[in-house]
């Protein structure tokens, strides 16, 4: 047996006179902060450079894992070849106190901490002021001392409690468990072991935050995150820099053909008590106080920011593959009440995951990176930033300056409940006497996704996207070149490229996609204010704090803006955004069989905030958004969304499968391109050519799925027939299942007197499917599918506008979409047999069928021409049978 036990509380003794135990809180607070800040006055020869690579690691209960989360396995029980040979029973406890102890008619409140900040910053600022003449007579700042400023370099930040990494025999029967715990009913003083723990409890703050900020007030500015490498062949080669943010609770790494037994256990982390935080921001900023030539810049960086809350990989020793038997469960069932204003049922842990990317010469823009910097001593609001952003101009109009991003990526990646088990095959059956036939369990409460980042400016704030990426400019030029977004977020998923056998549970009560939002520290909007958990949420560096609320907007995963104020050119050339979202997920290369005693059962329940007000995923090109001329574009783009909900995959299938849900209603489009010229200029979306080796086409595709059965081989046979069944639907068809509105919109204008608006060779796909089966080989046994209501309305939208500045002036430019493909389809009760069928085939739409799948593609010009060519395509299907795959 091996215990690694936190404790917060530590128990004192027997108070006679009060009859009861006694004890004082006793924190568990690890913190790690590096700080590099290079100020300068600025002048002649001013400036100020920082390039650093920081790291910042830490570990609580931790075995077999190395800091940076390399896993080199210890080795337990008893091994091949030495005495004693038998295989053996391991047993691990991983115990991470986040308590609160009630003694005595008292509280003891126990939290945990772990909290790591890389903050590099560069900072150039001297405001050269003519002095007050005399009494009456004020100063006057007549401008700001110039210098160039850059930082580079690499942060990793890594936060893990409860990681495991080790490797046994063969035939070895491990149990491990994982979680948050409390003590209770200690009667004594003496040694505490797992069995006199208690409940599960969340007063647990995990937050890993980067910043890597170049500051001046008159002169260049630079992010610059690249690194040497060397190719292939040993060549020297230019390789981007990182930030890295990631907080793991309970994640093992199990290696060898055993019998585990698994209790990964959450159930006490919970969205008021529990803050995990994964940041990071990289900011280029020059005020462009009357210089000419100023061009800040984010380059050649890449951001990852994620959270893992229990998580297993499988994986063989010495060989290709191996066997394991797995039993047990892995759980985040947390929640918690609160009364009041703005109150209500809050589910599991909202983390906030975020990358922020700016390169700016707005004060606005500034004041929201600011809002969330630290100072040399991690107090927030104290640092450099937290000064009056200097005016956009001093003693008349701004200089032209360039700002970009280029050569840039940003990802965010979330799991809650995964198995990775590689090519291990895997058993689960039913624990002796059981009786219900599941030998393994994913199960989920609520699981919470913040909606956005609340981006505060001088005078008002909105909220940005989780992923947000900006280069804008009062005047100049305005460019995001080389962008890759990601967005991926799994519950309940079991992957393998080998055999799966057994009894398999997966539920997720609630996708809550609008949980709450992320907000600078004190940020108050009339809601539920994360922070119960105690001081441990003003551990150095802590840039949000969620503000939770049961609805509102959508998830807004990835942005991309490239924006001129005063004129001048805007452009976004190959950037690429992804959102992929998986819950209750069984998927092997191989055969999944359930036996006799077991089933595969998948229940999903309401999924909120996905696709509402707003946009998930959108970019833009914006030129003289208030006066002014220029050229607007966003071309070679491709934006993907995913939502899968209850699938199972395999190459053959044989036994019960059942899924059941969701209900969900959304609204709103969640894939947008735009391209604006504000003044004169073209604006051009899709293509920059309209054939040719350069004619990259802008690409959007939406798919939502949800209840399908894929078999690359047969399902059933004659000795063990197949029983599938799926089914969805609420009882009213008005608010119940649906996607409600149009999944991608293009839109390109020009609104000046003169300018075209051109788009060229756009694509875009949207599909809806619930109830689906598929297989290439023959299906033996009984399938069922059933509907109880269904309202959908999805498509695609492409508009091009030249109608000049409505009733001032008329446009002369023309609005041409050409080549445009738009596809939409939608489909409920589907199976589609290649290999034909033997059994009971059935399938119900009952309660009210609606569904709208609707393509437009609409050119408007003052007095120019507008012209529209291309391919639409619409189709609905309801209770269809196909040999088709």
């Amino acid at each position: 047996m091996i215990n690694l036990t936190n404790l917060d509380n530590t128990l004192v003794g027997v108070d006679t006179t009060a009859g009861s135990n006694q004890g004082f809180s006793a924190n568990t607070v690890l913190d790690n902060v590096n700080v590099g800040d290079a100020l300068s006055n600025g002048g002649l020869f001013g400036g100020a450079a920082n390039i650093l690579d920081q790291r910042a690691y830490n570990q609580l209960n931790a075995m077999g894992v190395t800091a940076p989360g390399v896993v080199t396995p210890v080795v337990l029980g008893t091994v091949a070849g030495f005495p004693g040979g038998n295989p053996t029973t391991v047993e691990i406890n991983m115990l991470t106190s986040a308590a609160s102890l009630g003694s005595g008619g008292s509280t003891l409140s126990g939290t945990t901490s772990l909290t790591s900040t890389n903050t590099n910053t560069a900072n150039v600022v001297r405001p050269n002021v003519i002095p007050s003449a005399g009494v009456g007579v004020p100063s006057l700042l007549v401008g700001y001392s110039a210098g160039p400023a850059s930082v580079g370099g690499s942060q990793v930040g890594i936060n893990s409690a409860n990681a495991l990494g080790a490797a046994f025999a063969p035939g070895t029967t491990v149990s491990l468990n994982q979680m948050p715990i409390g003590l209770a009913n200690v009667s004594t003083g003496g040694p505490t072991t797992a069995s006199s723990t208690g409940g599960q409890q969340g007063l647990l703050n995990m937050s890993s935050v980067n910043n890597l900020v170049a500051f001046t007030a008159q002169g260049s500015s630079e992010v610059n995150g690249s690194a040497t490498g060397v190719d292939a062949n040993g060549n020297p080669i230019t390789v981007a820099g990182s930030q890295i943010a990631q907080n793991r609770f309970n994640t093992a790494a199990i290696y060898g053909d055993v019998a585990l037994v698994l209790g990964q256990k959450a159930d006490g982390l919970n969205a008021v008590d529990t803050a995990f935080t994964s940041a990071n921001m990289a900011a280029a900023y020059s005020a462009n106080l009357g210089s000419a030539g100023i061009d800040p810049t984010v380059r050649n960086l890449n951001q990852g920011a994620g959270v893992d809350i229990n998580t297993l990989a499988l994986a063989p020793v010495g060989g290709a593959s191996g066997a394991v038997t797995l039993s047990g469960q892995q759980s985040i069932l947390g929640a918690v009440t609160v009364s009041g204003p703005g109150g209500g049922t809050f589910g599991t842990v909202v983390p906030v995951v975020t990358n922020q990317m700016v390169a700016s010469t707005v004060a606005n823009s500034l004041a929201a990176v600011a809002a969330t910097q630290p100072n040399a001593g991690g107090v927030l609001g104290g640092g450099v930033l937290a000064l009056t952003a200097p005016r956009n101009f001093v003693n008349g109009a701004p200089a032209a300056a360039d700002v970009g991003l280029s050569n840039v990526g940003q990802t965010i990646a979330t799991a809650y409940n995964r198995v990775d088990a590689g090519n291990m095959a895997i058993t689960a059956l039913p624990a002796t006497g059981s009786n219900n036939g599941t030998g393994f369990s994913q199960v989920a409460n609520e699981i919470g996704a913040i909606s956005g980042v609340v981006q505060v400016g001088t005078s008002s704030f909105g909220v940005g996207a989780l992923n947000n990426a900006l280069a804008d400019t009062v005047a100049g030029r305005a460019s995001i070149d080389g962008l890759a977004q990601n967005y991926q977020m799994t519950a309940n998923t079991l992957n393998s490229s080998a055999n799966v056998t057994g009894g398999f549970t997966q539920t997720a009560n609630a996708l809550n996609f609008a949980a709450g939002v992320a907000a600078p520290a004190g940020f108050s909007n009339g809601v539920v204010n994360q922070g119960s958990g105690g001081a441990a949420f003003a551990a150095a560096g802590q840039p949000y704090e969620v503000a939770l609320q049961n609805g509102g907007g959508g998830l807004q995963t990835n942005s991309a803006g490239a924006v001129t104020i005063l004129g001048g050119n805007a452009s976004l050339a190959g950037t690429t955004q992804r959102t992929n979202v998986l819950a209750n997920v069984l998927s092997t290369s191989a055969a999944l069989t359930t036996t006799s005693a077991g089933a595969v059962e998948q229940n999903l329940g309401a999924i909120a905030g996905y696709g509402g007000t707003g946009s998930m995923q959108s970019l833009g090109a914006l030129s003289g958004s208030i006066a002014g001329s220029g050229l607007a574009s966003a071309t070679g783009y491709r934006q993907d969304i995913g939502l899968t909900g209850n699938l199972v995959s395999a190459s053959g299938l044989s036994g019960t499968v059942t899924q059941q849900g969701p209900s969900m209603f959304s609204d709103g489009t969640v894939n947008y391109a735009q391209a604006i010229s504000g003044g004169r200029g073209d604006a051009t979306i899709g293509s920059a050519l309209l054939s040719g080796t350069g004619a990259t086409s802008g690409i959007q595709t939406t798919a939502l799925t949800m209840n399908r059965i894929d078999s690359t081989g047969t399902i059933g046979s004659a000795a063990t027939p197949a029983a599938l069944s799926q089914a969805s639907g609420g009882v009213n068809v008005g608010n119940n299942l649906g996607f409600n509105g149009a999944s991608n919109v293009a839109a390109v204008a020009a609104f000046g007197t003169s300018g075209n608006a051109v788009g060229n060779n756009l694509v875009q796909q949207a599909s809806v499917n619930f109830n689906s089966l598929a297989s290439t080989g023959l299906l033996v046994g009984n399938a069922n599918q059933t509907s109880n209501g269904f309202l959908s309305a999805n498509g695609n939208s492409a508009t091009a506008n030249a109608a000049g500045c409505g009733s001032v002036c008329n446009g002369t430019g023309n609005a041409t979409l050409l080549g445009t493909q738009q596809v939409v389809g939608q489909t409920l009760n589907t199976m589609a047999l290649a290999g034909g069928a033997t059994g009971l085939l059935n399938q119900v739409a009952a309660g009210g069928t609606d569904i709208l799948s609707r393509n437009t593609v609409r050119t408007q010009s003052a007095n120019g021409y507008a012209i529209n060519t291309g391919v639409q395509v619409a189709t609905n299907g309801v209770n269809v049978i196909s040999a088709a795959r």
